[in-house]
């Protein structure tokens, strides 16, 4: 809320359209609609008015009104600042039972020097506005998307600040960028940068343009804390529908795409057969969504250990064919002793302490161990290494390199005739 009247009154009066707002304040258009009514709330002057046929904001009066600071507002911070999603409701916040509490003062921790009636009181009025919500219990984050408080610690946003002002502007979500090396540079009050000349070779990123539009189905439900009902376009080309429960939403920057990763939930057939983890895992291009639903049931994978552990074994997020139904795969390759192979094996080992990959010597050289979940992408990076490598173990990694070199030789002899 006070970034968005610091960014009207910079405008000295001037109207400041929706979309404006949502790059400057990195937020979707309903919370910019939440931030306005919010100052309103505390008693700001900020008007509502149309240029062209958007709706913009401005300040109607250069005097600074703030809402009176009050005692429930601090406990309310305090709450919203240490309540751990999915914590116990009937606990306080330092994990002590509340409902065995015999303290003689009958006071809530050292964070809330409250009766515990107050707490509960508190925590009712955060659910009704939206902050919070109860489940089965348990308190997770409400609807609002609204940050509680920003917090910046002031070297690391100086160094930040100066790793991406070196950034070219061919650099893959090169907008979100800009909007962080903005919002940095206010609270610095620094110069306005001049980017040099680049001419820009390779790859263009364009996901991180359309980031909103192709999420804001999938951010129109709550799918951390409910499953949903999702239609989508599925690999023989026909629409799919299923209840899924989310586990993650990752993305690629090997394939500038956004992947859904969930769990198929449900009482259909095709569920009823399936008995693990693996089996019942669905792998969607966000792009091929074509509608979201929000069901009743709570959904209980979202980043659940399952999921973290199976996005650390994945090389990298492919497509639903390069999934390949989940399986996990034992690797192991010989690589060439020399300083730059070993440094990158190196590397590729502290990306994936989850996976347990490691490097051993051997008489024949470097020894790489790893569990993959995608062995076309793991393909591609050993291509990286032209002869430097042998398979050791893996008939389906052999396997598939063999029906590379092959298409590769049927491609060149096709040329060649």
């Amino acid at each position: 809320m006070a970034y968005m009247i610091s960014v009207l009154r910079d405008a000295l009066g001037e109207p400041v359209t929706t979309d404006a707002l949502m790059e400057k304040l990195d937020c979707n258009r309903n919370t910019v609609n939440n931030y306005y009514k919010r100052c309103l709330e505390s008693g700001n002057k900020i008007k509502k008015t149309k240029v062209g046929h958007e709706t913009a904001y401005y300040i109607e009066s250069d005097e600074p009104v703030f809402a009176p600071l009050t005692g429930d507002m601090v406990y309310k911070y305090l709450i919203m600042q240490n309540a751990v999603p999915g914590s116990d409701n009937r606990k306080n916040l330092l994990g002590v039972d509340i409902n065995r509490l015999e303290d003689s003062t009958g006071e809530i921790g050292i964070f809330l020097k409250i009766p515990v009636s107050k707490y509960y009181e508190l925590v009712k009025q955060l659910v009704d506005e939206g902050e919070l919500k109860i489940l089965d219990g348990r308190l997770y984050p409400g609807r609002k998307k609204i940050p509680v408080s920003l917090r910046l610690d002031e070297d690391l946003a100086n160094e930040y600040l100066n790793i991406l002002s070196m950034m070219p502007p061919g650099y893959h979500s090169r907008r979100l960028i800009d909007s962080i090396y903005e919002k940095l540079n206010s609270f610095f009050q620094l110069e306005e940068r001049s980017d040099d000349v680049y001419f820009v070779v390779g790859r263009s990123y364009s996901i991180a343009n359309r980031i909103h539009d192709i999420l804001s189905e999938l951010m129109a439900v709550d799918y951390i804390n409910h499953l949903i009902v999702i239609s989508y376009l599925g690999k023989n080309g026909r629409i799919e529908e299923s209840i899924i429960a989310v586990g993650l939403v990752v993305y690629s920057v090997e394939k500038d795409k956004i992947y859904l990763i969930g769990e198929r939930r449900g009482s259909g057939s095709d569920v009823r057969k399936k008995s693990n983890h693996k089996e019942l895992t669905v792998f969607i291009d966000v792009e091929k969504i074509k509608g979201v639903k929000e069901e009743k049931g709570i959904n209980r994978f979202y980043q659940n250990k399952h999921f973290m552990e199976l996005y650390n074994k994945m090389f990298s997020i492919g497509n639903s064919r390069l999934f390949e139904n989940g399986e996990e795969e034992s690797i192991q390759v010989c690589f060439s002793r020399s300083d730059y192979i070993e440094d990158r094996l190196q590397n590729l080992c502290d990306y994936r302490k989850e996976s347990k990959a490691k490097i051993k010597e051997s008489e024949e050289g470097l020894i790489y161990s790893d569990m993959v979940v995608g062995l076309d992408d793991f393909l591609k990076f050993l291509r990286q290494f032209t002869g430097d490598y042998k398979i050791i173990n893996s008939s389906r990694l052999i396997a598939k390199k063999r029906e590379y070199i092959e298409k590769m030789l049927k491609a060149y002899s096709e040329v060649e005739e």
